[in-house]
């Protein structure tokens, strides 16, 4: 029987062609196209779980400050109850919690806002110790303000008569911000700023309650609350 050498000349070339194919799978690993492609699928994929886990521990962080600090708020309405006064708060403003770092290098821990920042007061600390022996510090993530370069941490009792809401002036309230676009601040009592022109309302400090809004206010990465306390 007569071969035809032609087919087998083109059967010849096709192994040739299958065995210096850059694609073609072998016993000594993937093609570099192959690894290329896995190491950009285990990057996308390690981008979604690093994403992910930040989401995870920031509300983990927002549970425990709006845990602590609604600790705080009953601690402060016993002891006004007791009382009839709240703590001396000495410079206008004292931290919730001891334990804080000492940002300004003055043997005290510090909190709050940078550009205005509160301290460890040991008087307020004693005071407050006959309602609520433990006082832990509320957080100690700095993040920035909502729409300001300064950073914030913790949580602050300030005490200003300058401060308003409903146009009653109401010196005493807690400020402390959450991580996240309109984060709930879980607290019925957090106002909001008064933005009324016709009224000669243009925000801070004139605040006003509401009934809808759960935060006082936020850009796309930090919510901030304010919690007035009940006058005196």
């Amino acid at each position: 029987m007569r071969l035809d050498t032609s087919y087998w000349a083109r059967v010849n070339n096709s192994r040739r062609h299958l065995y210096h194919s850059p694609h073609r799978h072998t016993g000594e690993g993937f093609t570099i196209v192959e690894l290329l492609i896995v190491i950009v699928v285990i990057g996308i994929l390690a981008a979604i779980t690093t994403i992910a886990f930040n989401g995870v521990t920031a509300k983990a962080r927002n549970v425990r400050t709006i845990s602590v600090v609604q600790s705080y708020n009953k601690a402060l309405t016993s002891y006004r109850a007791v009382n009839s006064s709240y703590p001396p708060v000495n410079a206008g403003r004292a931290c919730l919690g001891t334990g804080y770092a000492d940002v300004n290098s003055d043997g005290t821990g510090d909190c709050g806002e940078t550009a205005n920042i509160a301290s460890e007061d040991v008087t307020f600390f004693n005071s407050l110790k006959s309602i609520i022996a433990t006082q832990p510090v509320v957080n100690s993530a700095r993040v920035n303000m909502p729409y300001q370069t300064s950073t914030f941490v913790g949580a602050v009792l300030y005490n200003w008569s300058g401060f308003k809401v409903n146009n009653v002036s109401n010196p005493y309230y807690i400020m402390y911000m959450l991580e996240g676009d309109k984060a709930d601040c879980q607290n019925a009592n957090v106002v909001m700023p008064w933005e009324d022109a016709a009224l000669g309302k243009y925000g801070w400090p004139e605040m006003k309650t509401t009934s809808t809004q759960k935060y006082s206010w936020t850009d796309n990465k930090t919510t901030a609350c304010v919690v007035p306390l009940e006058n005196i």
